[in-house]
């Protein structure tokens, strides 16, 4: 089974990603955005096959996000959520190895899509 990590600093944002993932079959797992350090840890101890990170937090934003999880495994594929759309920082966000970047409101459908898309790129098995 797919592991998702889900980074959100909204704990309702967290739930809906959860129970729209968790109802297609994937393993999630959320946090919220603490530390580099902390998340650091979080996935030296528990690999994800995806992490999905909002990118507009107080305390570690989606770029800081991006480091951690390249410093502790770059291969690991990353979906950025944003309500802001900015061409220049997508651009960037894209240099760093973010898969794909989703704008919100978030429709399940387009997230569920995008998390296919990148299972079958890394040619993860998306079904539980």
């Amino acid at each position: 089974m797919v592991k998702i990590l889900v980074i959100d600093d909204s704990t309702l944002m967290r739930n809906i990603l959860r129970d729209n993932l968790e109802g297609a079959g994937f393993e999630v797992e959320d946090l919220p955005p603490k530390s580099s350090a902390a998340l650091i840890n979080h996935l030296n101890t528990s690999t994800p096959d995806l992490v999905i990170s909002d990118f507009n937090m107080p305390i570690l934003n989606g770029e800081g996000v991006i480091k951690a999880v390249r410093f502790s495994n770059p291969k690991i594929p990353i979906l950025i959520l944003t309500a802001n759309r900015d061409a220049k920082r997508d651009t960037k966000l894209k240099a760093m190895g973010v898969r794909n970047i989703l704008y919100k409101p978030i429709h399940a459908e387009d997230l569920l899509g995008a998390v296919n898309r990148i299972c079958q790129q890394q040619k993860l098995n998306s079904k539980a």
